[in-house]
């Protein structure tokens, strides 16, 4: 059928097949979560409605294959483990370097309570890929995110989003929206703003508008 000739010629070319975000993190502890999850909902805020949220340590590498290969935009989030990239997540990144995947925006974020290297490490084998790049500047956090690091979360994920959009937010665009709380029934996720979009699907569990609740 031509649709699956079309999805045929998107993979063999390496086209995304949409202008989407997928946000991988692996965690430990709970922080480098805490920041995907940050920068999963301020690119939601900012008008992107295709973002999901993964644990590359849950979810079957196939999955994540397959997700890398749809969206357009990658999001990276691991800590730095015996001085180098969490295990589940390099593996991961040494999949889509067998798969030879190319053409995609990456953004990074590193966690390390001593001295985080993951960061550097995850951006080498991204500068193995053809035709891939990073966008914003990567965000170092030391164990749990900070107020300073919220500001560079939502600095990264202003980046990513103009980077979808093909131009700049603007500064009333992109201020926190904190007028309403919605939370996600089935995950406990909250979204912020002024109204739930009726098409909205929350960034970590996956399921829509409908399962959320004012608060």
């Amino acid at each position: 059928s031509s649709d699956l000739l079309e999805k045929y010629n998107s993979w063999s070319s390496y086209t995304p097949e949409s202008k989407s975000v997928m946000v991988v993190y692996g965690s430990v502890y709970g922080g480098t979560e805490s920041a995907a999850n940050a920068v999963a909902a301020k690119i939601s805020q900012n008008g992107i409605s295709d973002v999901a949220v993964y644990d590359v340590s849950k979810t079957h590498v196939s999955e994540l294959i397959s997700e890398a290969f749809r969206c357009s935009h990658i999001v990276l989030a691991s800590i730095t483990y015996n001085m180098g990239i969490f295990t589940p997540m390099k593996n991961f990144l040494l999949d889509l370097e067998a798969h030879n995947l190319q053409n995609r925006v990456f953004a990074l974020i590193e966690n390390g309570s001593w001295s985080p290297v993951s960061g550097k490490q995850m951006q080498e084998i991204i500068s193995r890929l053809n035709n891939c790049s990073v966008v914003g500047e990567k965000v170092t956090i030391k164990s749990s995110p900070s107020s300073k690091d919220s500001d560079a979360l939502n600095a990264l994920a202003k980046s990513v989003s103009e980077s979808i959009l093909g131009g700049a937010i603007s500064q009333e665009k992109s201020k926190p929206v904190a007028a309403k709380k919605f939370v996600c029934t089935v995950c406990g996720y909250v979204y912020e703003g002024e109204k739930l979009p009726d098409d909205y699907v929350c960034p970590v569990c996956g399921v829509g508008a409908k399962l959320f609740k004012e608060v």
